[in-house]
């Protein structure tokens, strides 16, 4: 499960709850797209959390998208930024089948 570090989250005035709806309407394919480039199959179960937690930073940056010059550019740096976490935070373990010692 992917874990985020959690502020107080303000709920969403009406205009803001429009915004973010006409940019989880524009920008969902593009995410979707730039997640599945970075996920490997090990990953792949981390995707619908993944774009979850995507649109939930991009909710809470709804200003620095208004302001933006282009906010697409903006989804896919915040996209990318948290699938590198992602993969950066995966460790996969695997069994050793044999004990080495360090030569020196």
């Amino acid at each position: 499960m992917i874990e985020e570090k959690k502020k107080e989250i303000k709920p969403l005035t009406a205009e803001d709850q429009l915004y973010a709806k006409e940019l989880v309407w524009q920008l969902n394919g593009t995410i979707r797209r730039v997640v599945r480039s970075y996920l490997d199959d090990d990953l792949s179960a981390e995707f619908d959390d993944v774009v979850q937690s995507i649109f939930e930073t991009i909710c809470k940056q709804l200003d620095d998208f208004r302001n933006a010059d282009s906010p697409e550019a903006l989804a896919v740096r915040i996209a990318t930024r948290r699938v590198w976490h992602v993969r950066r935070d995966w460790k996969p373990t695997e069994e050793l089948l044999e004990d080495y010692t360090a030569t020196d």
